[in-house]
């Protein structure tokens, strides 16, 4: 059984370097240099060692990963953390649903490489980050908009239970931020979702 290791942290790499990795990342590329500059001070690396656990299901999530070199996999199955469900590696990135509900991790990530270094942003930090940047936050909620519209077309398939957990995440998240999810239909499926701020009439 693998262990969960105390990773080593490391604080000292160069800010200008975080904020080029957070550019390559899809999550973050399309904000401006001074919201990457913002969040890259938020920032933690630690490395892990190949076969540590970085965090297992059910876990508590209070953090999302980048990697920044390595491999990590990640296993959906709480009865065979073995099984290999995806492979994260160099600019991408894992847990950020832990950025917007309080429930546990929903898979076991693994370290598959030799070693990984990891950056990690805190729940904590992301919080009080978008407290002070109406920009971000409003990033942050059409991003979860188009991504619920996007689980939701996959609702149909066993293969897309993860999916649907993701969704109902998603929900949860844009009505903790004030919005509604409105639903727009083509075909009876449904086509995107629009935000509107609860107590508002969206515009037409």
């Amino acid at each position: 059984m693998r262990e969960h290791l105390q990773p080593q942290a490391e604080n000292h790499n160069n800010p200008l370097d975080r904020v080029q990795i957070l550019r390559e990342v899809r999550l973050f590329s399309p904000l401006a240099q001074k919201d990457l500059e913002e969040i890259s001070g938020h920032l933690e690396e630690r490395h892990y060692s190949g076969g540590n656990v970085v965090y297992g299901y059910g876990d508590e999530g209070d953090a999302m990963y980048i990697v920044r070199t390595g491999r990590v996999a990640a296993s959906l199955s709480p009865e065979a953390p073995e099984r290999v469900d995806a492979i994260f590696g160099e600019g991408d990135y894992f847990g950020e649903m832990s950025l917007l509900s309080d429930r546990p991790r929903l898979a076991t990530l693994t370290v598959t490489s030799p070693e990984a270094g990891l950056l990690i942003l805190s729940k904590e930090s992301f919080e009080r980050i978008l407290a002070g940047n109406l920009t971000l936050m409003r990033h942050f909620v059409n991003l979860m908009s188009t991504r619920l519209a996007e689980t939701s077309r996959l609702a149909d398939t066993v293969e897309a239970q993860p999916q649907r957990t993701e969704a109902g995440l998603l929900l949860d998240a844009i009505t903790e931020a004030g919005f509604e999810a409105k639903p727009e239909s083509e075909d009876g499926k449904i086509k995107a979702y629009h935000l509107v701020k609860r107590g508002s009439e969206p515009k037409s």
